[in-house]
């Protein structure tokens, strides 16, 4: 799960002094990537101590959350049955704007994360206190290329770090005002950065749980218990497609001898199944897929 910062939450000090957010004030901020950009007009020079102090949220998007749980118990046994879901609301995200376009590239990535990015560069005014870039076509590839030429057609361009080898873009300058990023050509076929002109868009989960566990007593010194569960975990509400994964089962049972003050377990287990960290109620000792 990503951890996101919480737009406006952010206090900016330096030197114990709060400054102001803004183009034409101290700072700007990119929420998405957490960092923060000092304008020219406010150099950080050597000798100036910043402290920041802001929000962080786990939840991408508003969701839905139930619980229930029914127990019955008899002279010699007691049974337990519990259901558990949590749905992400995906036309209501707390950190993110999807487009149309953003919802196709969803809609087509499946469960693989890895399809799941979006490009990054929007149309922007000339800026001196901004990175800014132009489109250059460079061995037949379009690429971005940084320009502070107000004549040019310029960009505002978000970078990811999507792994060494993985991108087309190394960082080349980090100064005052933001990162700068300049393309690289391949060698063999083989990518030479580790920057892209992309961002990682998060999709809506869904997850259920439902559980039923009993518990007998045989003699005076042993117990049996089980527990079965099943579970539903969908990685992408905008797509259908890996959909036939969603599904888990999970069981296990115990067989307790009490001897002389030992314990002594008997347990099978299958493990295809999807349980959250939050959700402590179940207590598996399996193999889980999150």
């Amino acid at each position: 799960m990503y951890v996101l910062i919480v737009s406006g939450s952010e206090s900016v000090f330096v030197n114990g002094i709060k400054i102001q957010r803004g183009n034409d004030k101290d700072y700007i901020i990119d929420y998405n990537s957490g960092e923060i950009i000092f304008n020219a007009s406010f150099p950080i020079l050597s000798d100036r101590r910043v402290k920041v102090e802001y929000q962080v949220s786990e939840k991408n998007f508003n969701s839905f959350v139930a619980f229930t749980n029914l127990k019955f118990e008899k002279k010699l046994s007691s049974h337990n049955i519990s259901f558990f879901n949590q749905n992400d609301i995906k036309n209501q995200p707390i950190m993110q704007n999807f487009s149309e376009n953003q919802i196709d590239i969803l809609s087509n990535a499946g469960d693989n994360e890895s399809l799941m990015l979006s490009q990054s560069d929007f149309p922007a005014d000339f800026n001196e206190n901004r990175i800014l870039y132009k489109k250059q076509v460079i061995n037949n590839i379009q690429v971005f290329v940084y320009s502070n030429d107000p004549n040019d057609e310029l960009f505002d361009v978000r970078f990811t770090n999507v792994g060494d080898n993985e991108g087309n873009y190394i960082l080349l300058s980090n100064n005052t005002i933001e990162n700068i990023y300049e393309y690289v050509n391949p060698i063999n076929g083989i990518k030479q950065g580790n920057y892209e002109p992309v961002i990682f868009l998060i999709p809506p989960k869904k997850l259920q749980l439902i559980t039923y566990n009993s518990e007998f007593k045989i003699s005076n010194n042993s117990n049996l218990n089980f527990e079965i569960a099943a579970s539903m975990k969908d990685e992408n509400l905008f797509s259908n497609i890996n959909d036939n994964n969603n599904y888990g089962l999970a069981s296990k049972i115990n067989f307790i001898l009490f001897r002389n003050q030992y314990i002594f377990y008997l347990q099978a287990q299958k493990t295809n199944f999807c349980l959250t960290e939050k959700f402590k109620i179940l207590n598996y000792i399996l193999i889980i897929k999150i």
